[in-house]
C-alpha cells in the first residue's frame, strides 16, 4: 500500500474509534446524531469551500448598508483573526455591509472590474464605526432657465436700464439709430 493510502486508512479508523468511545461515555444524550452534529450543542459554522466565507448561524442580515472605508482593513474568510486573509480594502473604497456576527461584518468588496467579492472585517463600532464614512446623501439639481427675450432686429435695440442715472464725466453715451 502507499503512504497516502495507509493514511486515509489510519484517519478513518480513529474516526471510528472516537465515535464509538463518544457513544458509550456519555449519557447526557450529546452524541453525534446520524447526520454528524452533536445533539444538545449549540450549531457551529460550517467550513468554507476554497472561495468562499464563513456563514454563522447566529449572523443578523442587514440588507445593503453602503460605506466607504477612511482606514484600510484586512478581509478575512471567517468571522476570527485566526482565518485565513482573502484580501484589503484599501482606503476610499465603497463597501456593502450584509450581515453582522459580534463584532464582525460581512461585506462585499471590490476583486475586479465590475467583480465584488464576500469576506469578514472586524468593526467593533458597528455600521458608525469611526474609520468608515456614511454614504453620501442623493444629491437633487434644480436647473433654471433664463426668460427668453424676443427681439426685432429690425427696432433699435433698448436703452440699458442704467442709462439715465449713470454719469461719468468725459464720457458721453450716444443712442444708436
Amino acid at each position: 500500500m502507499s503512504i497516502k493510502t495507509t493514511l486515509t486508512l489510519m484517519m478513518v479508523a480513529s474516526l471510528a474509534i472516537n465515535v464509538v468511545a463518544c457513544k458509550k461515555s456519555d449519557p447526557a444524550g450529546t452524541a453525534p446524531d446520524s447526520s454528524g452534529a452533536t445533539i444538545g450543542t449549540p450549531p457551529v459554522a460550517a467550513a468554507p469551500a476554497a472561495g468562499e466565507v464563513t456563514s454563522y448561524p447566529g449572523q443578523v442580515n442587514m440588507g445593503s448598508i453602503t460605506r466607504q472605508t477612511l482606514q484600510s482593513f484586512t478581509v478575512k474568510q471567517g468571522a476570527d483573526n485566526n482565518s485565513n486573509t482573502i484580501g484589503h480594502v484599501s482606503v476610499g473604497t465603497w463597501i456593502n455591509i450584509k450581515a453582522s456576527y459580534s463584532n464582525w461584518f460581512l461585506i462585499e468588496f471590490p476583486t475586479g472590474v465590475g467583480q465584488l467579492s464576500p469576506g469578514w472585517i472586524e468593526l467593533r463600532g458597528g455600521v458608525s464605526d469611526p474609520r468608515l464614512g456614511t454614504s453620501p446623501a442623493p444629491t437633487t439639481t434644480t436647473t433654471t432657465t433664463a426668460p427668453v427675450v424676443v427681439v426685432d432686429a429690425g427696432a433699435p435695440p433698448p436703452p440699458p436700464a442704467d442709462a439715465g442715472t449713470r454719469v461719468r464725466p468725459g464720457i458721453v453715451i450716444k443712442p444708436r439709430h
